[in-house]
């Protein structure tokens, strides 16, 4: 779907789709892109797929993954939704993208922090 056909980002489980059908473990992993002039969603939950370091860790570990790729995506999505890019964001981007690398990586070295 091209950027320019997103008419907004909703945080959270705020669709139908999610109403009818949520997943109360991931709503602060949820996101819903608004697209189109027929009202349709994308309904997104962030969730990483573990690496086989990962499955081998405390689950507590997988969590802040999950909340890094929520960040990145959202962040980077509503800056293009918004064509609000600068290069104040681009790095806000990168940071957040090697964040969300090192914990798929190295889980209990760097996945404590926010």
């Amino acid at each position: 779907m091209p950027i320019k056909a997103i008419k907004e980002l909703l945080k959270g489980q705020q669709t139908k789709v999610f109403q009818q059908n949520p997943i109360p473990e991931h709503f602060d992993l949820s996101f819903s892109l608004l697209y189109g002039s027929d009202g349709r969603t994308l309904d997104v939950v962030c969730k990483v797929i573990p690496t086989p370091y990962a499955q081998s860790c405390l689950l507590t570990y997988l969590a802040p993954q999950d909340r890094a790729e929520f960040e990145l995506w959202t962040t980077g999505l509503l800056s293009l939704i918004k064509n609000e890019v600068t290069q104040e964001t681009i790095e806000q981007i990168k940071a957040m993208a090697g964040r969300f690398n090192l914990c798929l990586t190295f889980p209990p070295f760097f996945c404590n922090r926010p």
